[in-house]
């Protein structure tokens, strides 16, 4: 039998060959995600300050999450995450990004946060991007895609990937900014879903449905 090319390399709308366990993992893999990270945060007790609370209220949740998709990427060698460099033909397409990251960073200025403040973020905010992208768009993609098509899958992990940020509240107690937060994470991820496409071919198959 001809041996099936890779994901990116075939370009189909169709779902891959089955392995019918890896969609199973996957979820499962989101549940201990999210349980051991407790979503990434508890609510600040009363007086705490921003720098205590990620030192003693987020940071160790976030580690130990990231910690167990990296062993799980170990045990499991999971194929098709799609980590790593993008390509050079996909870089035009980071441009909305840079954009924000721009705007952003005036914003910060503009604001003038204690420079302190802005160090104690910037290893968590990271941390955060990294776990989240090979949780999503990472292994629940690569695992969806064995029983869906691209299509079908990349909607799903965008909508799981908005879903989980309704889960903000418990930090925050604003039930109506975490709903909000969950419905721009949404456009976020199919976004980001698009950046993980363009690596391959799919993404241009994707523009003829």
């Amino acid at each position: 039998a001809v041996p099936q090319a890779p994901d990116r390399v075939r370009g189909r709308l169709t779902p891959l060959r089955p392995r019918a366990h890896r969609p199973a993992i996957a979820a499962t893999l989101l549940v201990a995600w999210m349980g051991v990270g407790d979503y990434f945060g508890r609510p600040p007790l009363p007086g705490e300050g921003a720098a205590d609370w990620l030192a003693d209220g987020m940071t160790p949740r976030l580690l130990a999450a990231s910690a167990l998709l990296g062993g799980a990427a170990l045990l499991l060698r999971w194929r098709g995450t799609g980590l790593g460099l993008p390509a050079p033909r996909g870089l035009v397409a980071l441009w909305p990004a840079a954009l924000y990251f721009a705007l952003l960073a005036l914003a910060l200025r503009a604001a003038g946060p204690p420079p302190a403040l802005l160090l104690a973020l910037a290893g968590p905010t990271l941390l955060i991007a990294v776990s989240e992208e090979a949780m999503f768009r990472g292994f629940l993609y690569a695992g969806l895609r064995d029983r869906l098509t691209i299509l079908r899958a990349g909607l799903a992990c965008s909508l799981l990937f908005g879903a989980v940020h309704v889960l903000n509240v418990q930090v925050t107690g604003d039930l109506r900014g975490a709903l909000l937060q969950s419905v721009n994470a949404t456009f976020l991820g199919l976004y980001l879903m698009g950046l993980r496409l363009a690596e391959g071919v799919e993404l241009a198959r994707l523009a003829a449905l």
